[in-house]
């Protein structure tokens, strides 16, 4: 999968821009992102660096992680894929939790480059929102920081 609108070239203030640039390959060879979260036992949602890299690469994704994450990113003011598969799996079991994510990465192996480019199109005005949001929030100027340390 080859990005042609620039969205994954992207270069954002705060050092982002070469922490884009040296990672970038992982982001533009695959379509999809699969953040598997850490899980933890007490109430709650945990988020990352495992999904916050994707909305920083302009990448769509799905969480593998505590239920919820996906309405804690919305409360966050982030957008999801809802429009795009089923993410009734961000509640489910563990198990069917896999299952479901594994039935999202199946019926895009399915499409044809051609419509997985498009696919992404129609996802551009989400993964703009997304980047926006992140650069908008100080939550993570440490993970900014972060990066650009374990890339200089």
């Amino acid at each position: 999968f080859q990005a042609e609108d620039g969205i994954r070239d992207f270069c954002l203030s705060r050092g982002l821009g070469d922490v884009y640039k040296r990672q970038s390959h992982i982001f533009e060879e695959a379509f999809l992102w699969i953040a598997s979260e850490t899980k933890k036992e007490q109430d709650g949602v945990y988020i990352t660096e495992k999904t916050w890299k994707a909305i920083a690469y302009g990448s769509p994704f799905c969480i593998n992680g505590d239920n919820g994450s996906l309405d804690y990113l919305k409360s966050m003011g982030y957008k999801t894929f809802s429009d795009f598969w089923d993410e009734t799996y961000d509640q489910d079991s563990d198990i069917n939790k896999i299952k479901k994510i594994t039935n999202i990465v199946k019926n895009i192996c399915d499409k044809s480059i051609e419509d997985i480019n498009l696919l992404y199109q129609d996802m551009m005005p989400i993964l703009k929102h997304n980047q926006k949001v992140m650069l908008e929030n100080n939550q993570h100027d440490n993970l900014i920081m972060d990066l650009t340390k374990q890339n200089g």
